[in-house]
């Protein structure tokens, strides 16, 4: 995760014990244990989604790595994969994981804000993992994201968000729970909508429970912040509006699927296709997010249904 505004942590014991607070009190291996998940099938969504734009993506950078754990599921994939995260304890954590798996020769991790980032160096695909880029509350803070990304694609290179879409997909009360195990230790987590967003107040109030069980202890951590709540339209309006980059299409992930929608149908984690366009950004920091898109017509120049290769 790159930004955290206004974050509120603590950690302690299950009755609520309070003792730390910092940026992130989550430890980057409980964190990376309760996640456990299939990190190669987000990795060929991406994929799939930059290849239905005609690009086939030999370089990755992502954007808000954490601790890099998609980082060597998709170094199995693209020959060069490059992170960047603002925390430094993750960007350790995220090139210890590098040098364990032998991948520092494919594979960086940069300290960084995707706000503004300069590697030298340019892309075939940029991707946003989960709700990312949901961190940077102010709309200011998009349109130099954006240019970011262009200085950073190839020519017709592909952006790829990954975010939650649609006020009505995050109500209040909502709960969505991991967790997963190894060497004698769980890690769990709860995921819970505190507040959820409304037209006058976008945002989306997040409490994140984490609980590491071992022989005979347990221990908790509880992390509060806000996310960026988007309908689809005025999300494609915010990416493209004098970015430089052109709007190619919404894809739900129903696994082993990825369904192309529009932007009325978009309410759950969607996938979103930026492509780099002729037309060269705007450098002002005064853009409007109320701006109308041109949005193609359902399922235009692209599969209503296409199944991700290699995944059954």
């Amino acid at each position: 995760m790159d930004k955290t505004p206004e974050r509120s942590v603590s950690s302690g014991d299950p009755d609520g014990g309070a003792a730390e607070f910092s940026a992130y009190s989550v430890p980057p291996e409980v964190y990376d244990l309760a996640m456990t998940s299939d990190l190669s099938q987000e990795c060929k969504r991406a994929l799939f989604v930059a290849r239905e734009q005609g690009v086939e993506p030999a370089s990755v950078l992502e954007l808000g790595c954490g601790t890099g754990r998609l980082m060597p599921a998709m170094a199995d994939l693209v020959p060069r994969v490059v992170g960047i995260e603002i925390d430094p304890l993750r960007v350790s954590r995220a090139q210890a994981r590098l040098r364990d798996a032998g991948l520092q020769g494919r594979c960086a991790v940069h300290v960084g804000d995707m706000r503004r980032f300069g590697l030298g160096a340019q892309f075939d695909l940029i991707y946003f993992s989960p709700n990312t880029i949901r961190h940077l509350l102010d709309p200011s803070d998009y349109p130099p994201v954006w240019r970011c990304c262009r200085s950073h694609l190839r020519p017709s290179g592909v952006v790829v968000v990954d975010l939650v879409l649609g006020y009505v997909a995050e109500p209040t009360g909502e709960i969505w729970r991991w967790g997963g195990q190894a060497e004698g230790v769980i890690a769990l987590t709860e995921w819970r909508v505190r507040r959820g967003p409304s037209v006058d107040d976008p945002t989306t109030h997040i409490e994140w429970f984490f609980e590491r069980q071992t022989e005979g202890e347990s221990k908790t951590w509880v992390e509060r912040f806000p996310l960026r709540a988007f309908e689809a339209d005025t999300f494609v309006q915010c990416a493209t509006h004098q970015t430089g980059l052109a709007f190619r299409g919404l894809f739900e992930p129903r696994d082993p699927y990825l369904i192309a929608i529009d932007a009325a149908h978009a309410a759950g984690r969607t996938l979103v296709a930026l492509q780099r366009s002729g037309e060269q950004p705007i450098p002002t920091t005064e853009r409007g997010m109320g701006f109308q898109p041109e949005l193609p017509a359902r399922g235009a120049g692209f599969k209503q249904r296409s199944r991700l290769p290699g995944c059954e």
